[in-house]
């Protein structure tokens, strides 16, 4: 019996997990429709630093925060789907 519920934890886990990632990707994709036409434009006229770093780091760096939002949102998720609520 523990090691059905361990999986279900597991699969539910799993599923807010993906749901988290789909949700976050979404987002930025409507995102990107929405900028995307008037963007290089607007950018090329910013006056911008010395210290601003080169345009081949934004991919990663967008990449990487927006995982950790889905990731926070999925454990959250879980960890209270899998608590019984307390009054």
């Amino acid at each position: 019996m523990a090691a059905m519920a361990e999986t279900w934890a597991r699969r539910r886990s799993l599923t807010f997990g993906l749901l988290a990632v789909a949700l976050v990707a979404i987002g930025s994709a409507l995102g990107q429709l929405a900028t995307f036409p008037n963007l290089a434009p607007w950018y090329a006229g910013l006056a911008k630093p010395s210290f601003k770093p080169p345009n081949f780091i934004f991919g990663p760096v967008w990449t990487a925060l927006g995982a950790k939002p889905s990731s926070a949102g999925s454990r959250t998720a879980s960890a209270s789907a899998s608590r019984p609520v307390e009054r």
